[in-house]
């Protein structure tokens, strides 16, 4: 695939349904939910990253050897040609020639959430010509909302999950947070409306 694209479109209708949501000027809660789902379903899908503990291990003990500079220093005990290995890598040699972490706990959970943040970008990449096409987003809405979306505290929860359960087995979105309406608008407006 061109240009860095990773996730097919025909990855999910979990990734449409987050097109579908941004085309029709959704509610930023229900956008996160939607991300946040799909992100969680496409790591389940491939299997997790069973070796994020190690990686991040690796990352430390790169860290405190003084290593750096953007060099790929991390061994990956298993590594995979898999899209979630690819992605994994290019976040390990992010993370090595910016962070020194002590760590580990921290560090996995450094890895897990820009892991996260760049499978969400993935999938989000496939979007953007479309919404900028039909004048719906600027370039910088969108990253502002790209940026927004993977700061979310949905993701944060999720990026607990993976940490817990690396393996992505039975790795599951939050629950979904439900808006209420005022009271004075669920007052004023008839059953037939609701």
């Amino acid at each position: 695939m061109p240009d860095g694209d990773y996730l097919a479109w025909r990855a999910g209708a979990k990734w449409r349904k987050v097109a579908n949501l941004l085309k029709s000027g959704a509610s930023t809660v229900e956008v996160e939910d939607a991300v946040v789902s799909a992100v969680a379903k496409f790591i389940r899908a491939a299997g997790g990253v069973p070796d994020l503990h190690a990686v991040a291990g690796g990352i430390t003990e790169a860290g405190a050897a003084g290593y750096g500079g953007g060099e790929v220093v991390v061994d990956r005990p298993s590594a995979s040609g898999g899209v979630l290995g690819r992605l994994l890598d290019e976040v390990v040699a992010t993370m090595q020639a910016g962070m020194n972490l002590v760590s580990p706990t921290a560090a996995a959970e450094a890895l897990a959430e820009k892991l996260l943040r760049r499978v969400a970008e993935a999938g989000l990449d496939h979007i953007v010509p479309l919404l900028i096409a039909e004048g719906q987003f600027t370039m910088v809405e969108l990253r502002n909302l790209i940026n927004e979306l993977c700061q979310s505290r949905p993701m944060a929860l999720l990026r607990d999950r993976l940490v817990r359960r690396p393996s992505g087995e039975g790795l599951r979105a939050p629950d979904r947070r439900t808006s209420v309406k005022p009271m004075g608008e669920l007052m004023d407006t008839g059953l037939d409306d609701l």
